[in-house]
């Protein structure tokens, strides 16, 4: 959202060029606001909302609301496009009315997903006294690609069937944990 912008020099704003808000008292170098001879609106507040979220392959957006209610923000994220990828982000808003004016800064927060796993994996059986890392884990399903292991693979079991701990590792380690 380009709040109201009602002239352009210098080519497109949001490639670079200049542009001017609907108070005349702002412009827009790019995707900067910078205040020219101070904010002359009614002062409005911005409350960001859903600032902290997690992976799940499509861009992260946070929504804004306003006192007064019910005014337009622009939003924008580190000064491009809403992000993906786990990591941290400022955001900033900007009140685009001709009456209110506002801005306000907060830190968006992408976490890594956690896949979920639906079926477990089985081992194979184990001669008693040796290590669970002497059996080998087969099957086991999860939401995404990875592998299984025993978390203590140095550990003897007791005799008989029992249950052992394992741990998913996903193949994508930077978008999940």
């Amino acid at each position: 959202i380009i709040c109201d912008t009602i002239g352009v020099l210098g080519g497109d704003a949001g490639s670079g060029g200049v542009s001017f808000s609907n108070h005349l008292d702002e412009i827009r170098i790019g995707t900067t606001w910078a205040d020219v001879t101070g904010n002359t609106g009614t002062p409005a507040t911005i409350t960001f909302n859903n600032l902290t979220q997690s992976y799940n392959g499509a861009a992260r957006t946070v929504t804004a609301t306003t006192a007064p209610g019910g005014l337009s923000v622009a939003i924008t994220y580190a000064g491009g496009a809403a992000p993906v990828s786990p990591g941290t982000y400022t955001v900033t808003g900007k009140v685009c009315d001709a009456t209110y004016a506002g801005t306000a800064t907060g830190t968006l927060t992408v976490n890594k997903a956690t896949p979920t796993i639906s079926v477990l994996p089985t081992a194979s059986a184990l001669t008693y006294g040796a290590a669970l890392s002497a059996s080998t884990l087969s099957g086991g399903t999860a939401s995404v690609p990875g592998s299984f292991a025993f978390t203590s693979p140095a550990t003897i079991p007791n005799a008989g069937t029992n249950g052992q701990p394992v741990t998913f590792t996903p193949t994508d380690s930077v978008n999940y944990s």
